[in-house]
């Protein structure tokens, strides 16, 4: 795996119409990007990591065909033509169970800051914006599903630590 961080490739094109791209590099290096990675896609000056949820890795020479989670169309995929991916520099590149948000279903949702406990009720899949639907003493909460507010989840004990953004449970 390249080192952490570093340039991993760029976006060139959709490819398809069900959020493929195709991401053109070092063939060393886009040899060996497996599914459960996440990698940083830069927009505008900002790297956004995003998970592998499939690679096909057969593409001749320095070119893959990715999907990354929460891109589901190719106008989805079009925004992020000649965008530069790079590796994350924080996590290790072992690869993840691939999960899905139904799979949080009857998790409890703990907010750090206020000890509050909530139960995931649902979700809702957009590739913009992913939200867990949580109950909170009857009340509908929606939270965004992204690593800002997310800090930990455990499949095991089936519980999510959240930091939830502020006026969140108001």
């Amino acid at each position: 795996m390249p080192e952490m961080g570093s340039h991993i490739g760029t976006l060139v094109k959709p490819h398809g119409y069900k959020g493929e791209m195709l991401l053109k590099g070092k063939p060393e290096i886009l040899q060996k990007l497996t599914e459960g990675i996440p990698l940083f896609i830069d927009i505008d000056g900002q790297r956004v990591p995003f998970f592998i949820e499939e690679v096909h890795n057969d593409v001749p020479a320095e070119k893959v065909i990715i999907k990354f989670e929460f891109i589901d169309s190719g106008e989805a995929a079009g925004r992020y033509v000649a965008c530069d991916v790079f590796s994350d520099p924080a996590v290790s590149h072992q690869p993840r169970e691939v999960v899905r948000l139904s799979d949080y279903r009857g998790f409890r949702c703990t907010d750090r800051s206020s000890g509050a406990e909530l139960t995931v009720t649902d979700y809702i899949e957009s590739p913009e914006n992913p939200l867990l639907v949580l109950d909170y003493q009857g009340k509908e909460i929606l939270l965004p599903a992204n690593a800002d507010y997310i800090l930990e989840v455990s499949k095991e004990a089936r519980t999510i630590d959240a930091e939830f953004p502020e006026g969140l449970l108001e």
